[in-house]
């Protein structure tokens, strides 16, 4: 078995997968935030994770071993380390995870590999989606914090990812939150808010305008214009399906530029909010020419799936012949 572990800004996600890519258990638990807030700190997400890996780990060896394989079974550990695959990036909630991943690897005399929360989420849907890897695609990571359009190349050494396009400012997920908060829903709001749109679809939501440029898209603006309305009294049906309207909107407009640019007919989306029935149902109507693959709704959200399969795509291999 391969175990994966993620800890994000907003989930704690551990899951063990076999070494043909079957996924065997998942436990994940989001971090709790009391009403009215908009987040944790890094600190107090960091607090969380070292409080909920110990049980969340112990629950996932014994769906496990239910099936069949004990502990000892685990023969690689595969932990994110900081969001993206770049030098600089870096979070503290990360630590938690990999503080826990060294101590399990070290105990089962394990090869640890360190991979990126992106990477978890790009390999998710790439495992779940189907789409093809023989040739570069364009990815979109929507998650609570990132909004970003990513050239995809699969290598046998793993991928190599070029950021080319996305929110310039605030993240949808951010967007989501912000103005979900402040319609009375619990932070993360993102299945709230779906949830409510999908349930009120009768308005389409307001059009509204964003600035753009070269793949480049601003929501900040957007997001205060319906903080406004809000106030005004505007009903809450109509500003929940603006929000979705005008993240599928800038979307779209970055990813027909995109993929003409690059010559890419590939399009996956992963993240948290790429999980929305909303973004699932616009998209593509307005990208008709363009091939779609959501990642499962089940793996879309902050999980340590994608996390495993790093170990199973780029590492199993060298371990065996090594």
């Amino acid at each position: 078995m391969i175990l994966g572990i993620d800890t994000s800004c907003y989930t704690t996600s551990v899951a063990l997968v076999s070494a043909e890519g079957k996924l065997l258990s998942q436990q994940r638990q989001i971090l709790p935030v009391q009403k009215g807030n908009r987040g944790l700190s890094q600190s107090e997400a960091l607090f969380y994770h070292i409080k909920q890996l110990p049980s969340l780990y112990g629950a996932l060896l014994a769906e496990a071993q239910a099936v069949g394989y004990l502990a000892a079974s685990i023969k690689l550990v595969c932990v994110s380390d900081r969001p993206r695959p770049q030098a600089d990036s870096y979070m503290p909630v990360f630590l938690g995870g990999r503080s826990f991943a060294q101590v399990i690897a070290e105990t089962l005399h394990v090869p640890l590999h360190l991979t990126t929360h992106q990477e978890g989420h790009i390999l998710a849907g790439v495992w779940s989606s189907g789409i093809s890897v023989e040739k570069p695609f364009l990815a979109v990571h929507l998650s609570g914090g990132t909004t970003e359009i990513l050239l995809i190349h699969w290598t046998k050494e793993g991928l190599v990812i070029e950021k080319v396009g996305g929110s310039s400012d605030i993240a949808a997920g951010q967007m989501v939150d912000r103005v979900g908060v402040a319609l009375g829903m619990a932070f993360p709001a993102g299945k709230e808010l779906d949830t409510f749109a999908w349930e009120n679809r009768e308005p389409e939501g307001l059009l509204q305008n964003f600035s753009y440029e070269k793949g480049y898209f601003s929501l900040s603006g957007p997001e205060s214009d319906l903080q406004r309305k809000i106030v005004q009294g505007v009903a809450p049906g109509i500003i929940s399906n603006t929000v979705w309207r005008t993240i599928s909107r800038a979307l779209a407009k970055s990813l027909k530029e995109l993929a003409t640019v690059y010559q890419c007919d590939q399009v996956l989306l992963a993240g948290g909010v790429a999980g929305s029935r909303n973004l699932r149902m616009r998209l593509p109507q307005l990208l008709p020419n363009l091939q779609l693959f959501f990642c499962d709704g089940a793996y879309s959200g902050d999980n340590s799936v994608g996390v495993a399969l790093a170990g199973k795509y780029f590492i199993l291999d060298k371990l065996s012949n090594s």
